[in-house]
């Protein structure tokens, strides 16, 4: 015989499924919304799941893209920083470890993205988006305004 099913409305209920749901229930996340409204046109190098990706980044404010190996994680990054830093005039610090920090750089280039890897403060020059490794952190500051 084969497996099985219950139909969710034809379940038997009890009091320890109600309090999950209640405890599932206040468990659930919202996000404070505290990014763009308006999402100005994207690198039109990018693809509908990038670009999809970067607005909803964008939108949202605060986010973290967990894409799998090859999905142009670098790209979304990058076009991200490009605009938040054309939104706020100031420029974007990105923390990468050192082999993919300098790999940023040349992948910016590639899509017409300026990104300048900066070893220290006094590199930093007028550039919009600097990359830098996670060890050189406390030399590279951008200052608040």
């Amino acid at each position: 015989m084969g497996a099985e099913f219950i139909i969710p409305n034809q379940r038997n209920w009890t009091k320890t499924d109600f309090e999950y749901d209640s405890f599932l229930e206040h468990k659930k996340f919202t996000p404070i919304v505290s990014g763009l409204t308006d999402i100005p046109p994207l690198n039109p190098a990018m693809f509908p799941h990038q670009r999809d990706v970067t607005s909803w980044a964008l939108r949202l404010g605060r986010a973290a893209a967990f894409l799998g190996t090859g999905m142009g994680k670098t790209l979304i990054e990058e076009e991200w920083a490009r605009i938040v830093s054309e939104h706020t005039g100031m420029p974007v610090l990105i923390l990468a470890p050192l082999a993919v920090a300098y790999q940023m750089v040349t992948e910016g280039a590639k899509f017409g993205i300026e990104v300048k890897y900066c070893k220290h403060q006094s590199d930093m020059g007028d550039s919009r988006i600097i990359v830098t490794n996670y060890e050189r952190m406390d030399s590279v500051v951008i200052p608040p305004t």
